[in-house]
C-alpha cells in the first residue's frame, strides 16, 4: 500500500490559519478559512487514494448518505473504496466512519481525528480515546477480522506542553496493535498512527512520536500495518 503522505503542500496553508487564529482552527468549513473540517476531509482523500491503489486501482466514491432502509448499509458499486460517513452496523450500534472498504462487509475501516487547539485537546483528547475504543469494539463485535485504522493529527505546540506527548504516545500504544482476531481485543485498532505537525512549516516531525520508542505508532508504519493485517485476513478472498 503506498504510503500515507500528509506534508508540506497540503498543511502549511492550515498551519498559517492556525498562526493567524492563535493557534486554532476554526471548527467548521467557512468561506476564505482553512478549517479543521476541510483538514480533515483532506486526510481521508489521501487515506482512500492509497487504498484504492493498493487494492488494484478501484474507484472512490463517496458513501451513500440515502435514508432508505438498507441502502447506507452497502457501497455504491461493489468493489470500491468508500468516504464521507460510511455507515457500518456494529454490534452494539451503527457506526460511521469516514473510509471503508466492504465488498462484502467492512474489511477496512478508517478514522481520522484532528486535535486543532488548546482548548481542542482539554476538552476532547480523553474522550476521543474513549470514542475510539468504542468504534474499535462496536465493529470487532460485529466483524471480528475487519482491519480497523485510526489517525490522530494535532499541531507540535500542543503536544509539546508538559507531559502531553509522552502520554499520548503511551495511550494510543495501547489500544493498537491488534494482530490476531480474539474476543479479548475487539477493543483494539489494528493500525493506528499519531502524527505530529509544525504550524509554521507544515511538516510532519520526524523524531515525536519518537520512532525508537514508540516506532507503531509513526506514521511511516501506518500504510504498512494496513497493508499487513488486510493480506493475513483477505488476501485470496474475492474479489482479489
Amino acid at each position: 500500500m503506498p504510503s500515507v503522505v500528509i506534508g508540506p503542500a497540503l498543511l502549511a496553508p492550515y498551519g498559517q490559519q492556525w498562526l493567524a487564529g492563535g493557534g486554532r482552527l476554526p471548527g467548521k468549513q467557512k468561506v476564505g478559512y482553512a478549517s479543521a473540517t476541510a483538514l480533515g476531509n483532506e486526510i481521508d482523500t489521501v487515506f482512500a487514494d492509497a487504498l484504492a491503489t493498493f487494492l488494484g486501482g478501484i474507484n472512490v466514491l463517496e458513501a451513500s448518505q440515502s435514508r432508505k432502509p438498507g441502502f447506507a448499509l452497502h457501497p455504491p458499486e461493489p468493489d470500491c473504496v468508500e468516504y464521507g460517513h460510511v455507515t457500518v452496523a456494529g454490534g452494539a450500534r451503527t457506526q460511521r466512519f469516514d473510509v471503508a472498504y466492504r465488498p462484502d462487509g467492512p474489511r477496512i475501516a478508517f478514522d481520522n481525528k484532528t486535535l486543532n487547539g488548546e482548548g481542542s485537546w482539554g476538552k476532547n483528547w480523553n474522550n476521543m480515546i474513549n470514542d475510539l475504543v468504542a468504534e474499535a469494539t462496536t465493529v470487532h463485535h460485529r466483524y471480528p477480522d475487519t482491519v480497523v485504522a485510526f489517525f490522530i493529527l494535532a499541531p507540535t505546540p500542543i503536544l509539546r506542553k508538559g507531559s502531553r506527548l509522552e502520554d499520548a504516545c503511551k495511550q494510543m500504544t495501547r489500544i493498537g496493535g491488534r494482530v490476531q482476531p480474539q474476543l479479548e481485543n475487539l477493543h483494539l485498532a489494528e493500525a493506528i498512527s499519531l502524527a505530529l505537525w509544525e504550524p509554521s512549516t507544515g511538516a510532519i516531525s520526524t523524531t515525536e512520536p519518537d520512532p525508537a520508542r514508540f516506532p507503531e505508532i509513526r506514521i511511516e508504519r501506518f500504510a504498512e500495518t494496513v497493508e499487513i493485517r488486510y493480506r493475513e485476513r483477505f488476501k485470496y478472498a474475492p474479489p482479489h
